[in-house]
């Protein structure tokens, strides 16, 4: 009686240590807050972050909260994301995420220049997504039909697998040249089939907003990466 209670105890160790050795940790690997005046006398939040999941399992990311506050550390708004780029990430793999909000009752981005990120995630019972290959990405700087600025980025992407695939969705980050993260972007296309071996190009702009501010914090864009994938 004794062996067998012994051998149930040994069973029981080992599978609790064989728990603890698999999980999924999500964690910021770095994020950025950006407040900006969309349109006149309308101010937002916006935090853009990128995930790295360290944990031996993949990652199921929940949710993130942001929380936008003043100098004082009031709180003034507050929004949750449901959705980062890809939802489901492998060990050792990233992924970016954005969030913002609009806050009420101020007159200049410096009355909402205090930020906190919350990010939850579990260990998630789906496959990683089917990862698309970027084969380019650019930033430049255009000219619109008035001669004004436009700030674009352009990823091309590479179906490399052996089938077509369906509703692409294309995820980037803009760095400066010190290597910071400046801003994260994504597009999903609905609408839209790529055949084996076929590339497509997704573009994104950059409102006006986001360069001046980043003109006043004197940074520059430098590199755009990005993560192509079907996950819908």
């Amino acid at each position: 009686m004794k062996k067998i209670l012994c051998l149930w105890m040994t069973l029981a160790v080992c599978l609790t240590a064989h728990v603890a050795l698999a999980q999924s940790s999500l964690i910021v690997r770095e994020e950025t807050y950006t407040a900006v005046e969309l349109f006149t006398d309308t101010f937002y939040g916006y935090v853009f972050a990128e995930l790295e999941n360290t944990g031996d399992t993949d990652a199921y990311f929940d949710k993130a909260t942001l929380t936008i506050a003043d100098g004082a550390g009031k709180t003034l708004s507050e929004k949750t994301a449901f959705t980062c780029y890809p939802n489901v990430i492998a060990p050792g793999e990233r992924a970016y995420l954005f969030a913002y909000s609009a806050v009420e009752g101020v007159k200049s981005t410096d009355e909402i220049a205090a930020h906190q990120l919350a990010v939850e995630s579990s260990e998630s019972i789906e496959e990683p997504p089917v990862v698309l290959t970027v084969t380019e990405t650019v930033y430049a700087q255009e000219a619109d039909l008035f001669g004004e600025p436009v700030y674009k980025m352009y990823v091309t992407v590479k179906n490399e697998t052996d089938e077509a695939v369906f509703t692409p969705s294309v995820a980037l980050g803009i760095y400066d040249t010190a290597g910071k993260l400046l801003y994260v972007d994504a597009m999903t296309q609905f609408e839209m089939g790529v055949p084996a071996g076929q590339s497509f190009i997704m573009t994104f702009t950059i409102d006006d907003a986001f360069k001046a501010a980043w003109d006043a914090q004197g940074v520059s864009p430098e590199r755009v990466e990005a993560i192509a994938m079907v996950q819908y």
